[in-house]
């Protein structure tokens, strides 16, 4: 098979259990901010794909507690959503909206304790919060893999 010069190819292998789910997944949730009407169902639909990769392939991977996490928070679970999303806060490749989630969900916690005291966050709340956003502040625009 020819090849481009000074490029090498692609290795290709099987879908781990937690990447097909994080693909179900994310696939579920995005269709179902663009239909209203299968918001349910397509949230069940992502649920039993997580559940598949937790206790049918023993997925432990980062990804998989990430999209749980969205898919609670989408249904209104935030606390349960918390708890997954922390769990994997420091994974690298933690993906977009997982790491944006847990930022405005950690913004919020900080913000409801200040309440009307006209006191601003400390330098842990503001650490804990943008460490989250750290890889997106120091790309150049358009520079960021949309599949992440």
């Amino acid at each position: 098979m020819p090849s481009v010069p000074g490029t090498a190819l692609a290795q290709v292998r099987d879908a781990t259990d937690g990447e097909v789910a994080d693909a179900v997944a994310q696939w579920c949730l995005l269709t179902s901010r663009q239909s209203p009407n299968l918001q349910t169902p397509l949230r069940d639909a992502a649920r039993r794909a997580i559940g598949h990769a937790q206790h049918v392939g023993q997925s432990t991977e980062p990804q998989v507690f990430a999209i749980a996490g969205l898919v609670e928070l989408a249904d209104g679970n935030v606390e349960d959503a918390r708890t997954l999303l922390e769990s994997v806060a420091t994974y690298a490749d933690l993906n977009v909206d997982a790491r944006f989630e847990l930022a405005r969900l950690r913004f919020a916690e900080a913000n409801s304790h200040l309440g009307a005291s006209g006191r601003t966050f400390d330098a842990t709340q503001t650490t804990a919060i943008l460490a989250l956003l750290d890889p997106f502040l120091w790309q150049p625009p358009g520079s960021s893999d949309p599949w992440n």
